[in-house]
């Protein structure tokens, strides 16, 4: 659920899974076409049948819909009676959004519409008739980045500086805003010493920057 460019998917179909995918975008579905990959719209628009899933993956997907504990509540009902759903968000109680503030890197207004913490998944989990069975919060993907990310805007002021950069991005707006970027990129390199230790620290104390969990619907 939210299958992007189909890769995760032809993955998985090569190892033997039956897969289906639901993506928005209109290009990601383009994309994954070329890999062999039909991916439907939106739920509605592919006619799947209720308690047919043994595993539904929504990786990086929640915090950009408007109703995430409604559309949980409806990917639970796809599930076959002990079916999981492996999710992952980001994390609003990990020891880098607490850095950060508004300068989170995680926090990523307005695509991000709702943030979570652990105990708000256990809370939609449970309205929706799952059972948490295990989270964890280590991402190498997005945890080192994030929070070294975070400690450069915070440091200088400046406004995801490292990101812009490699996406090749304006670096402000205004001059005030490029200049607080040039002195983040100059603390950049200092600061990523800091930020590998002190997130990897973080994660193994439940306040990593990325909570992944596992949810089982109930028999």
């Amino acid at each position: 659920y939210g299958a992007g460019d189909g890769r995760l998917l032809e993955v998985l179909s090569r190892r033997g899974a039956i897969v289906v995918g639901v993506e928005p975008s209109a290009s990601a579905r383009g994309r994954a076409a070329e890999r062999g990959i039909d991916l439907f719209e939106d739920l509605d628009d592919s006619s799947i049948a209720g308690s047919s899933f043994d595993l539904i993956i929504c990786w990086h997907v929640l915090e950009h819909l408007e109703n995430p504990g409604a559309e949980l509540s409806r990917l639970a009902t796809l599930l076959a009676p002990g079916g999981t759903i492996v999710l992952s968000v980001p994390n609003l109680a990990s020891l880098q959004a607490g850095i950060g503030g508004d300068r989170w890197f995680g926090q990523d207004v307005p695509r991000h519409l709702t943030h979570f913490t652990p105990d708000g998944i256990r809370r939609i989990a449970n309205r929706s008739d799952l059972e948490v069975e295990g989270m964890h919060y280590w991402s190498l993907e997005e945890n080192p980045f994030g929070m070294w990310q975070t400690l450069v805007s915070r440091a200088s002021g400046s406004r995801d500086a490292i990101f812009r950069l490699i996406k090749r991005q304006p670096l402000g707006d205004t001059a005030r805003g490029r200049a607080a970027s040039v002195f983040g990129l100059l603390l950049a390199l200092p600061l990523l010493v800091i930020a590998v230790p002190l997130e990897w620290i973080a994660s193994a104390l439940g306040k990593g920057g990325t909570v992944t969990a596992r949810l089982r619907r109930r028999s």
